[in-house]
């Protein structure tokens, strides 16, 4: 690779500064560093994308979509737009300052899905509208792609799942899927043109087919397996209807045991249970439901019994969530 521009060869050779290449056109191709170049194969020239002024970029530039006359860019704060018409570059979208934005994805509509240590959240750059999904399945998004069919596609720490647009809901897929635990990455991501979509990890690549069907399932039945207080089973000590055990106030966990009764019984799941009294949100975890300490002593009510008072532990909803 020849480069005309003392500038750039310092960067690329002696720099230690990741530079990203992305190629807009036939014949040229950008490089993506502390500033956007356009570099011309044949003849080694060097063009230097404008900026506004003011905007340092932060840490690396990644490609979001190209597009006729406009193409857009992301690095770890916000989203920029290059008008092919005028060689410029400028910000369409600004994160909040705990954010950091690890992958972006335009979808169909145009609309932005920004994937970051804050979960996932999208920006409409027609009505300026910015919303955050939040989410107890996951906390911080590593890779997320778009395909054709209204699903946005999302790699998470050794996890994969789909948002579902219109249906506004979580998709969890598992290894009965065909889908591997991988830690993804945000780079090596792409949408086929024939619409398949691929994902890039530490173990390897993942194909997703561009009409893989997304069955909707109904709650499966739930059967309680086991439940331990202290690190001992109970089983044998539960009673009366409902079935329901008197635990000591002084325990300090209590591990329960599930099992869903459905078709599919490799499916990857999580588990979501509500502590009645403690507030009113839901958690998620998968296979087995601990109650530490802390929540046995936050949700604990005292009762008047006689001279004394008697500490008496909540109920627990538990049920399957839809993923």
């Amino acid at each position: 690779m020849v480069v005309d521009n003392e500038e750039i060869n310092n960067l690329i050779r002696y720099s230690g500064r990741t530079v990203n290449v992305y190629q807009m056109v036939p014949g040229s191709v950008l490089l993506l560093g502390s500033h956007i170049y356009r570099y011309d194969i044949a003849s080694g020239k060097v063009d230097v994308i404008k900026e506004e002024e003011g905007e340092d970029f932060v840490g690396t530039i990644l490609p979001v979509s190209l597009g006729s006359r406009t193409s857009y860019f992301c690095d770890l704060h916000r989203i920029y737009a290059l008008d092919h018409s005028t060689n410029k570059l400028h910000a369409v979208f600004t994160c909040g300052r705990d954010t950091l934005i690890n992958s972006v994805s335009r979808d169909e509509r145009g609309v932005f899905w920004i994937g970051s240590n804050r979960g996932l959240s999208s920006y409409n750059p027609v009505n300026h509208e910015y919303q955050h999904l939040p989410t107890t399945l996951f906390d911080e998004i590593i890779s997320i792609v778009c395909d054709r069919k209204g699903k946005v596609w999302i790699g998470t720490d050794q996890m994969l799942f789909a948002w579902l647009i219109n249906e506004k809901r979580f998709v969890l897929f598992g290894e009965s899927d065909g889908v591997l635990i991988n830690e993804y990455l945000s780079k090596p991501k792409l949408v086929s043109t024939k619409g398949d979509i691929y994902m890039g990890g530490i173990k390897g690549v993942l194909r997703i087919d561009r009409n893989l069907p997304i069955e909707s399932s109904e709650y499966p039945q739930m059967q309680l397996t086991d439940v331990l207080i202290n690190g001992e089973s109970v089983n044998d000590a539960l009673s009366a209807e409902p079935i329901g055990i008197s635990v000591p106030w002084s325990s300090k966990s209590i591990a329960i045991r599930v099992m869903s009764c459905e078709k599919d019984i490799f499916r990857q799941k999580i588990y979501r249970y509500q502590i009645a009294g403690l507030n009113e949100q839901y958690i998620d975890m998968q296979m087995i439901i601990w109650l530490c300490d802390v929540h046995l002593k936050a949700t604990c009510t005292h009762l008047r019994a006689g001279n004394g008072w008697r500490k008496v532990l909540p109920k627990i909803k538990l049920f399957t969530a839809s993923f």
